[in-house]
């Protein structure tokens, strides 16, 4: 399980960044972009973050 939980943790990080480097793309290009797009975006972000954080805490607990 240690080795998966790893696995998903790093495709977790990969998708936080790539999400994180668009928003901010998009946001210091200051055009009028599709608001829901963004807000779809914006709540991947969100949820992955709390998902690597709840992956994270699991991994961590003794087993």
């Amino acid at each position: 399980m240690a080795s998966e939980g790893q696995q998903h943790i790093a495709m977790l990080r990969i998708l936080l960044a790539v999400c994180e480097t668009a928003l901010h793309a998009f946001h210091a290009a200051d055009n009028p972009l599709d608001d829901d797009f963004v807000t779809q975006l914006q709540q991947v972000t969100d949820r992955t973050r709390e998902e690597l954080s709840d992956l994270t805490d699991l991994l961590a607990k003794p087993q």
